[in-house]
């Protein structure tokens, strides 16, 4: 009975891919594929970044629909990316003990405008992927905005950079170990990084590296 009410309920509401909108599956096997792949590794300055995904447009799509629209399945799909460079990231860092991650902060404003953090919500769901694989983490969001800043999706990398300008601070700078993973949904210009890398380094914190479930095509963030 549950079966034909199911295959009712179907019919009537129809699943659709959040990606390419193919009928099936709220995440088909072929767009799905791409985000649990074996992370990348490359040098951002002194840091390792690693990430599943570079940006295009698909990874565009995934990422406004979780910023913007809560949309479960891409939240999830992002986590689990993030989840997975984070444990490409302890394994060739040979890593042990609680793990801090450290989230690359959204302005007040913009989370009162969602309604919810983003990013926390994501760290959250993170963490709890990997205590389920043995790996203990916290959230510890220790960054904050000191200042404002404008939005900045309408700005090029340079405006980027000199906009994010000692915009961050340290709202609490105990962390267990005096290290962190430093973590955010997406990455870009590399702006927002470069200036969480300056606040905690200069809080004499130690980043063992950052994660993102995708990235701003691999040799344009090189450096």
């Amino acid at each position: 009975m549950k079966e034909l009410i199911w295959g009712l309920l179907e019919l009537v509401f129809p699943k659709f891919c959040i990606i390419c909108h193919r009928s099936g599956d709220e995440i088909c096997l072929e767009c799905g594929s791409y985000w649990v792949a074996k992370p990348y590794k490359i040098n951002f300055g002194e840091t390792k970044l690693y990430f599943v995904k570079d940006y295009d447009s698909q990874a565009a799509k995934v990422t406004l629909l979780a910023k913007e629209n809560h949309n479960k399945e891409a939240i999830n799909l992002i986590s689990f990316s993030i989840f997975l460079s984070i444990k490409a990231l302890i394994n060739e860092s040979k890593l042990s003990g609680t793990i801090n991650i450290v989230t690359i902060p959204s302005s007040s404003k913009t989370i009162m405008k969602r309604g919810r953090d983003n990013i926390s919500d994501i760290c959250n769901k993170v963490i709890k992927l990997l205590r389920k694989d043995g790996i203990n983490a916290n959230n510890t969001p220790v960054l904050t905005q000191v200042r404002r800043v404008r939005d900045q999706s309408k700005l090029n990398r340079v405006e980027r950079i000199r906009n994010l300008d000692y915009a961050y601070g340290l709202k609490n700078k105990q962390l267990d170990g005096n290290s962190c993973i430093l973590m955010d949904d997406l990455i870009t210009t590399g702006s927002s990084l470069s200036e969480a890398i300056r606040a905690l380094t200069e809080a004499k914190i130690t980043i063992l590296g950052a994660v993102t479930a995708c990235a701003v095509g691999r040799k344009s963030l090189i450096r």
